[in-house]
Order: C-alpha cells, then sequence, then structure tokens
C-alpha cells in the first residue's frame, strides 16, 4: 500500500510544480495609448504606442502654427486600460505694427502673443514727422490686433537744390502729333500719382492724335489715353503709360503773395528747365480762371509744368506768360484741378478729333480728323433702308450717333451664312455698352425675318442662323441705335466705326 501511494505523492508534486512555474512566467497584460494631435502636426515620436500595465508611454513632440501646446488630456502615465490622449493648444493672438509710411529702426513688427500678454513696441522713425504714439493703445492681447503708428508731419522748407531734386523726377516733357504722326508742339506735365496720372494744360493736348512724355531718365512712354480735360480751364488729365513713377503732392495750404516759387517744364523744348521767383499775386482773374501771378520765368514749352513752393508741393500749373510785360506769368491754381474727373478714359485718336475740329463726313479744320483712319465713311442721313450704307466685309466704316434718337442702318449681301460678327470701335473706351445691334433681313423690299444680336463685351455682337439660300433680291440690314441703359447726359454725338465678318 505504501508502495503504491509514494508514485501518486510526487505525481501530485510535479503537477504543483509544474502549475506555479507556469503561473510564474505568464506576461503581464499590454495597452494601447493613442495620442491625437487636435489641428496639430507630429514632429517626432509615436502616436500609437503599446506598453504594458503600469508603465508610462512616451509622449511625441508636436507643434500647431500660431498656437502654444499647453500638455495632454488623458492617461499615459501608469498605464492600465487602453486610453485616447488629447493634445491642448492654446491660440496665439497676432499682433501687427503699422509703421504708417514710417520704418521699423528696431524690435518687432510682428508678435505671437498669448492670452494676456502685452506686446512690445518696435521703434520706428519717419523722415520729417514726429512720433506721436500708437492707435490704439497698447495693451494686453485679447484678440488679433493692428496697432497704428501716429506721426505729426513737421513743417520743412527746402533750399532751392532740394526743390530742384524732389521734383524733377517727377516731371515730364510732352510731345503731340497729329493724326499723320507729325509732331506740332512740345509742352510739359507733372505726375500726381504712381500709376502714371498726370497734369499738363489743354493747350498743350489740343489736336493731339497721338502724344509721348519724356522722363526724368530721357527714356519715352507713350501717352495712352486723356483721362478729363476742361478747354475753360486750360487743363488735362492724362494717362501715361508707365507705373512705379515718381509723384507731387498737391498743396493744401493755398498761397501767398511774397512767398517764393519754383518753375520746371521744357522752356523752347530745353527739358528740364528749372526758375524761381516770388508769387506778385496770389489770385488774379485770367479769362475766368483763378491763377497765381508770379516773377518766375517761363517760356514756351513751359506749359502745364508745375509751380511749386518751397515745400516741394504743387500750387499751380504754369499756363501763360504776357509777352508784352516784363516777367508777367500765370499759373492756374492747383485747386481748380478739382473740378476734372479722374474715372474717364479717352482714346488719343478721340480726342484729336474732337479737339481739333473733325467734322462728320470727314471734313476737318486740322490736317487728320478720326474719319481719316477710316477709308470708308457713313453718308447722313441713313435712318432709313433705302438711305442705308453700304457695308463691305472686314472693312471698317466710320459713323456717328447724332443723339439718343438717332440710328443708322448699313446693308449687305446675301452670299454668307453661319456666325455672323459685328463689331464696333467707339471712340471712348467708356462707351462700351452704350450700343445696341439689331439685324433685319428683306427679300423684295418686305421684311421677311428679325435676328436678334447677343453681345458679351458691349464691343462685340453676334447672330447664328441657318444656311441662307441666296437670291439676288435679298439684303441683310444692320440698325444701330444707343442702348436704353445710354445715360441721358451720355455725351453725344457717339462716333464709332462699324465692320462685319461671317465664319463657320
Amino acid at each position: 500500500m505504501k508502495k503504491k501511494l509514494l508514485p501518486c505523492l510526487l505525481a501530485l508534486l510535479l503537477i504543483v510544480l509544474l502549475c506555479a512555474c507556469t503561473r510564474a512566467g505568464k506576461l503581464p497584460p499590454r495597452y494601447d495609448v493613442h495620442f491625437e494631435l487636435n489641428g496639430g502636426s507630429l514632429v517626432s515620436g509615436e502616436l500609437l504606442q503599446s506598453v504594458s500595465s503600469g508603465e508610462d508611454a512616451v509622449p511625441p513632440v508636436v507643434e500647431r502654427e500660431g498656437y502654444v501646446f499647453r500638455g495632454w488630456s488623458g492617461t499615459y502615465q501608469d498605464v492600465k486600460a487602453d486610453s485616447d490622449v488629447l493634445a491642448q493648444w492654446t491660440k496665439l493672438f497676432q499682433i501687427r505694427f503699422d509703421p504708417d509710411g514710417g520704418t521699423v529702426v528696431s524690435g518687432q513688427a510682428t508678435q505671437q502673443l498669448e492670452p494676456g500678454e502685452t506686446p512690445t513696441a518696435p521703434e520706428v522713425s519717419r523722415e520729417g514727422a514726429e512720433f506721436l504714439g500708437w492707435e490704439p493703445e497698447i495693451g494686453p492681447a485679447t484678440a488679433d490686433c493692428r496697432y497704428t503708428a501716429r506721426w505729426e508731419l513737421k513743417e520743412r522748407t527746402f533750399t532751392s537744390e532740394e526743390v530742384y531734386a524732389y521734383i524733377a523726377p517727377s516731371v515730364l516733357e510732352i510731345q503731340v502729333s497729329d493724326s499723320s504722326g507729325e509732331p506740332f508742339a512740345v509742352g510739359s506735365g507733372f505726375f500726381i500719382d504712381e500709376k502714371g496720372l498726370a497734369v499738363t494744360n489743354y493747350h498743350v493736348m489740343e489736336g493731339a492724335y497721338s502724344a509721348k512724355a519724356t522722363l526724368y531718365d530721357g527714356s519715352e512712354a507713350e501717352i495712352d489715353y486723356v483721362v478729363d480735360y476742361n478747354e475753360s480751364l486750360d487743363l488735362a488729365l492724362v494717362h501715361v503709360a508707365v507705373s512705379g513713377n515718381s509723384c507731387l503732392s498737391l498743396s493744401e495750404r493755398g498761397v501767398n503773395t511774397g512767398e517764393t516759387v519754383y518753375a520746371m517744364g521744357s522752356s523752347l523744348g530745353l527739358t528740364g528747365t528749372f526758375s524761381d521767383g516770388l508769387v506778385s499775386r496770389a489770385s488774379r482773374r485770367v479769362e475766368g480762371i483763378d491763377c497765381i501771378q508770379t516773377t518766375a520765368p517761363i517760356s514756351h514749352g513751359n506749359s502745364g509744368g508745375p509751380l511749386v513752393n518751397v515745400h516741394g508741393e504743387v500750387v499751380g500749373v504754369n499756363s501763360m506768360t504776357l509777352a508784352d510785360g516784363q516777367n508777367l506769368n500765370f499759373a492756374i491754381n492747383i485747386r481748380e484741378l478739382e473740378n476734372l474727373d479722374r474715372s474717364g478714359e479717352m482714346k488719343l485718336s478721340a480726342f484729336g478729333h474732337l479737339t481739333g475740329g473733325a467734322q462728320p463726313g470727314g471734313e476737318t479744320t486740322q490736317t487728320g480728323g478720326y474719319y481719316d483712319e477710316f477709308e470708308l465713311h457713313e453718308m447722313e442721313s441713313n435712318d432709313s433702308a433705302s438711305l442705308a450704307d453700304s457695308l463691305a466685309q472686314d472693312d471698317w466704316t466710320a459713323a456717328d450717333l447724332s443723339d439718343y434718337y438717332d440710328y443708322d442702318i448699313f446693308y449687305f449681301g446675301p452670299d454668307c451664312s453661319g456666325t455672323l460678327r459685328v463689331e464696333l470701335a467707339p471712340y471712348w473706351i467708356a462707351q462700351e455698352d452704350l450700343f445696341e445691334c439689331e439685324l433685319l433681313v428683306a427679300r423684295n423690299d418686305e421684311l421677311v425675318e428679325e435676328i436678334p444680336m447677343t453681345s458679351e463685351d458691349g464691343v462685340s455682337y453676334t447672330a447664328r442662323f441657318a444656311e441662307w439660300t441666296a437670291e439676288p433680291d435679298c439684303v441683310f440690314f444692320l440698325l444701330v441705335t444707343a442702348a436704353e441703359t445710354a445715360a441721358e447726359d451720355t455725351e453725344y454725338p457717339l462716333y464709332y466705326a462699324v465692320r462685319y465678318r461671317f465664319s463657320d
């Protein structure tokens, strides 16, 4: 009996030992820790980590533009279960310091601050001005904010040498040409903005079908259009095909008798002539224009150039001199420029036609004329089928609408099909969308079809129709009228040129 019991006890002991060994070698459980960026981006490390029970996960390095990292929300230390850990961020406020014409000497103009932090203003300076502080008053950051420097401009008086150096880069020599391209006059002008807008006299530009400006560095640029003009005030605003140019500021302080002034222009074609003098009378009416009488010498070619004060500000536009007197010179007060509109665009060819004396039908009082640019001219009156003018395909015909109620009729043959395209070339660039076109088809003097014409750009009109069976007595009539959208104050006549072509 004892011999049988001993083996059983040994087997039981072995089982117990095996169980103990198995329990001692069992691995502890593992858990997943997921780090969520919450709008940020990963710099280094791992976002998903598996760690043993009771161990710590290693948080990754993260960043987010415009935010400061505040830590993690969730358990990643002494992990006892799967967990999601969320990055916590605080938005930084964008703080900008605008020097408003000055420059930043030291410090940072752009700063990112946490809520409640107070920005450190940079040091700024501006030539000819005293710094007064920042607007609004600097305080703790509570939102994105822009601080703008406040300045008080200092009164500065230039020497004559400084005046010349300051204004010379903004003064132009203007050469104008007739319709045949022949130069016939030289004058002056000056820029008043950095996008090519310049001032001159009306009489400098009068009759010009083209014009060019010689700039301070000797380069030349086309005057591509007239912005506005006033014959009675003898002023014109023109646009020179340049940008980023130097320009002069217009005086708001007025002018006083006895003060020193300077004139600059192309006296008798001598580019860049500079002279000085005194204001003989601050205001004198000359032919209804408010003028400044000065002793600053000017000659032919100075017209349109600036008259400036000792601060380099334009006080007048040099315009005329009394040859029978002694040094009696006149400049139009710059305040008269307020009577001109700065939003127009008039082609030089149209300006030359309107101011050079051109008459409808091609008759002109000067050489050239807008009608001379085209071989074919309408013959008024052409407001009925029997009086309609003939159009030749691809050839321009010059025409005009005398008033809102006027209309022009043109005809052309029937040996065409496909898409009809009618193009108008208005005098004024701004006169787009002031016309309407309608196509009429007649056979044996009877109207057989009306085909509407559409336009996408205000100057090109199209009509589509099926293959047309040509007959000897069938013709197309083109009706051109002023659009209903044409304002009552539209300048008439509306001069234009017209042509047509067919395509498949």
